[in-house]
């Protein structure tokens, strides 16, 4: 019979919880850092790759 309750296998459990998510955490953090994550990041990639506009000549008109 137990006379703890099951703790031992809650801590393992948590343990075994808290490894994993560690895991997931790492991964997330490994994919974030080389995609942009959101509209405005995308938006402001794309923006950095675009040409100034040429510069019209002034006709004096």
């Amino acid at each position: 019979m137990l006379k703890h309750a099951g703790k031992v296998q809650k801590k393992v459990a948590d343990r075994l919880a808290v490894e994993q998510f560690e895991q997931y955490e790492a991964t997330q953090r490994r994919i974030e850092a080389t995609q942009p994550t959101s509209d405005f990041d995308k938006f402001v990639e794309d923006t950095k790759k675009l040409q100034p506009p040429e510069e019209k000549e002034d006709d004096g008109v």
